[in-house]
């Protein structure tokens, strides 16, 4: 009898332990790096550190008596709208940033100024028009702000210039109320292009695959930050501090549909604080509070990294029992072959 092709092949265990142990390795490695610079992590940090500071100096208090006013000039036509104080969120951003169900972050009082504005004299009604992709993007408006310094008077923030016509609109903060942008497409026949830029938002201009893809914007809101700069003991005055959104622009933009109709009779200004928890949410998030998934997802992943490590442990040591099973069988072979006579 061969005794030798018996013999069981050699426990692959330290083979399996190694390789769940890497996987193991790997997944903590991995998903705690992932972890570590999630975007939805960096998000939440910035805007709870923006609440503890915004809390600890008392911020809600700053904006209460004063007055702020916005003018906005277009081609002559001169619109003012007062801002008022308010304490509620217009657009609900508090209450989604509140009520984030994956990782809720802190309530703080809300403070900054607002107002319903009617610029339809300054912003006419806008619908999409096949025209437009061929005019140049929308004419600038001219933006400035004052605010009150007593009861019948008012000074302009500082940094800021008062909107002229005669000087066609070349001081103060420039207002474009829509635009289109050309994009890039990559396509073959003008039923493909057609296709490519209604997916990306847009239309198609062009005969075939000769023409361009358009996608229209048009002006959702207007935010701008302010600050107090003592000046003196006794004095502080108002300075702009560019605007609330991603970069510091003023304006927010939103893509145009084209089953609707545009009108401004009742658009959103806004002023706030710089360090307003809602705008540092718009400077980490692009323009918006919908923040990114939180980084507990991660952890999902490092659970089921560890799970399949524990799964590779529990099949290696079932490998390594049966093999212990079937040494234990070759032994007794050996020692019952030995016994007998040669």
């Amino acid at each position: 009898m061969d005794i030798q092709a018996t013999k069981p092949a050699q426990s692959i265990l330290p083979r399996l332990l190694g390789y769940s142990a890497l996987v193991a390795v790997v997944s903590a490695v991995a998903c705690f790096t992932l972890y570590w610079q999630a975007e939805g992590r960096v998000q939440r940090k910035a805007v709870s550190a923006a609440i503890a500071d915004w809390k600890s100096q008392a911020m809600d208090q700053l904006l209460k008596s004063v007055e702020f006013e916005y003018v906005l000039e277009r081609n002559g036509t001169q619109t003012a709208a007062v801002l008022g104080w308010t304490e509620k969120e217009d657009g609900g951003y508090g209450a989604r940033l509140w009520n984030d169900t994956e990782e809720p972050l802190e309530p703080y009082s809300v403070s900054y100024h607002s107002a319903r504005a009617n610029l339809s004299a300054v912003f006419p009604e806008f619908s999409e028009n096949p025209l437009l992709r061929f005019y140049m993007n929308a004419q600038k408006a001219c933006l400035t702000i004052n605010w009150s310094t007593s009861p019948n008077s008012s000074a302009l923030l500082k940094g800021l210039e008062p909107c002229i016509a005669a000087s066609r609109f070349q001081a103060g903060l420039q207002v474009q109320y829509w635009s289109h942008r050309r994009l890039p497409l990559d396509c073959k026949s003008g039923k493909d292009c057609t296709g490519k830029c209604m997916l990306e938002g847009g239309n198609w201009v062009g005969l075939d695959n000769r023409g361009s893809c358009y996608r229209y914007m048009i002006i959702d809101r207007i935010c701008v930050k302010t600050v107090p700069v003592r000046i003196s003991t006794d004095e502080e005055i108002w300075a702009y501090d560019g605007g609330c959104f991603s970069r510091g622009q003023i304006a927010r933009y939103t893509r145009i549909s084209s089953l609707r109709r545009y009108n401004f009779t009742s658009f959103p200004l806004e002023i706030r604080l710089s360090r307003d928890p809602v705008v540092v949410a718009f400077n980490v998030s692009t323009d918006s509070v919908e923040l990114a998934p939180s980084a507990y997802y991660y952890v999902h992943w490092a659970v089921l990294g560890l799970v399949l490590a524990l799964a590779l442990n529990c099949f290696s040591l079932c490998l390594h029992r049966s093999y212990q099973q079937k040494e234990a069988s070759y032994r007794e072979q050996v020692d019952v072959m030995a016994s007998l006579p040669e």
